[in-house]
């Protein structure tokens, strides 16, 4: 049984708070900004006078506040810790950054976007354990996700 705030469960709390988070650093601050042009174009970036090596360190700390998040909540979840515990689940982050809208090629992609793309993994996932999909195949159905969406990514951006 999972904890819950107002009948919310404590992890989609957590969730919310962090996206609001993350989306107000990024459309609100000047290092958000420089973020994303950091991921557009590294060397437009840099002659655009942002510091590329602390904007990288940036994104590497933010990721691993979030990592670590991640690990606390697993951790609640699944009551034990251990390094192995989450394997597997870097291809649904994935999977839900590029069906939310993030380019596979930087500089592009919002946070509630991402949001949005968990959301709809989640939701397939949930589908297709209650269906009794082996594991293996889900695995095959998120890649097919994710090159369905890259590619589509791809040729949306070559119609413009």
């Amino acid at each position: 049984m999972s904890a819950s705030v107002i009948n919310i469960p404590v992890v989609a709390i957590i969730a919310i708070i962090v996206a609001v988070i993350l989306a107000f650093f990024t459309k609100r601050t000047k290092a958000g900004r420089n973020i994303y042009a950091l991921g557009g174009n590294k060397e437009s970036a840099w002659y655009s006078g942002i510091n590329v090596k602390l904007h990288t360190l940036i994104v590497f700390i933010i990721s691993g506040i979030c990592a670590g998040i991640a690990g606390v909540v697993l951790l609640g979840r699944v009551g034990s810790a251990e390094p192995a515990a989450a394997t597997g689940f870097e291809t649904y982050a994935i999977a839900a950054s590029i069906i939310g809208g993030t380019s596979f090629f930087g500089g592009k992609g919002k946070i509630f976007g991402v949001v949005m793309g968990g959301l709809i993994i989640g939701v397939i996932n949930f589908g297709m354990n209650i269906l009794s999909v082996s594991s293996n195949l889900q695995q095959v159905v998120m890649g097919a996700l994710i090159i369905g969406s890259v590619a589509l990514d791809r040729f949306v951006a070559r119609k413009r």
